[in-house]
């Protein structure tokens, strides 16, 4: 890439930090930019570690305040969706929108032509198509979160530790003597630092968080009552009481009538699943029929599966039965390493 104004998202964290060491190294013209999302100390910490090693890399460092932004764009759906019985993946959400939407819209105000982040993940052109893979650490891969980012979004972006381990960042970030060399990953959501998200919920829900409820088996009867859908998700097993001697699992959230249905194991499997609205990669979907492997959630391997699009909809079959396949998650469809989209998941099949 020629030499050229780069604008790096300093999130605080090793990652970012040598993603902009590795574009200071090649040549380019290295700006820091950290976001401020909430009010914090997370955030505070966060913030200052970032301003840390731009000063550790005597770059320019500017702190951009998207709290409402934030707030109105990714906080409120959040809790929104788990009133309508769902479990959300705010990450997912949040990169189109605000690190690669407001913030990289930023980059002509700092005089940047290149947006780069800490992400494990690879761009690559051909023909004239940007193409969104995963990272060669299997281990570190965050092209799931990334799924929803457009084409306009992938021509900009550099992602420099997608053909990185982790081993080997920590390794240039000490040659480096960067502060942040031996900081501790963070497993949290940003705005949820300690990991509990029904106080959020019922915080901005107010009188509209979802009451107690039934319990109920797979023929509807009554097994015990819930104390609020929005605190559950599918799969789960435990906080549903004592409901009998056979294990159960939450099979689905009834919104509307406020019931949660419990099930076996087995219930727990679906053929498929379906997504109302279902963004391509490439701004267009494939020809014909589509086969590739389809991720359910973060964690989840992949599973072979064909993808049947009716319009912005797209079900997709399983070669084997998935479990717990949960509306409100992100789907991202897989051929190979590429990803070629992602939606979210509107019920199983």
């Amino acid at each position: 890439m020629p030499k050229t104004k780069v604008l790096v998202a300093l999130s605080g964290g090793v990652d970012s930090s040598v993603a902009a060491a590795l574009a200071q190294d090649a040549g380019h013209d290295v700006v820091g930019a950290t976001l401020r999302l909430t009010d914090s100390a997370f955030a505070n910490e966060a913030v200052d570690s970032a301003q840390s090693v731009a000063a550790a890399l005597k770059i320019k460092h500017h702190v951009i305040d998207l709290k409402s932004e934030f707030h109105a764009q990714v906080v409120l759906p959040f809790a929104s969706e788990y009133a309508k019985g769902r479990t959300p993946n705010p990450c997912v959400a949040c990169n189109p929108k605000i690190k690669f939407g407001l913030l990289m819209n930023r980059m002509a105000d700092f005089g940047c032509s290149v947006f780069a982040t800490g992400h494990y993940a690879r761009v690559i052109e051909k023909d004239g198509v940007y193409k969104l893979l995963k990272g060669l650490d299997s281990t570190k891969d965050q092209s799931y979160f990334l799924a929803m980012l457009r084409q306009e979004q992938l021509r900009k972006i550099v992602f420099s530790l997608g053909q990185m381990t982790k081993d080997s960042i920590r390794e240039i970030a000490e040659k480096k003597n960067l502060p942040v060399a031996h900081r501790p990953e963070s497993q949290d959501i940003c705005f949820l630092p300690a990991g509990d998200y029904s106080d959020l919920i019922e915080q901005i829900l107010g009188n509209k968080t979802p009451g107690p409820g039934d319990i109920v088996d797979m023929q509807g009867s009554v097994l015990g009552r819930h104390q609020g859908y929005h605190k559950l998700t599918v799969g789960q097993r435990k906080g549903l009481g004592n409901l009998g001697p056979r294990a159960r699992y939450i099979v689905r959230i009834e919104a509307d009538s406020g019931r949660v249905v419990v099930g076996e194991n087995d219930d727990l499997f679906s053929s498929g699943l379906r997504c109302e609205s279902f963004h391509w990669i490439a701004g267009r979907p494939p020809r014909g029929e589509i086969r590739g492997a389809l991720r359910v959630r973060y964690r989840h391997a992949g599973q072979d599966a064909t993808a049947r699009i009716d319009g912005k909809s797209v079900e997709f079959t399983f070669n084997k039965p998935v479990r717990a396949v949960t509306p409100g998650q992100t789907a991202v469809f897989y051929c190979g390493e590429e990803v070629l989209g992602g939606g979210w998941i509107d019920r199983a099949l």
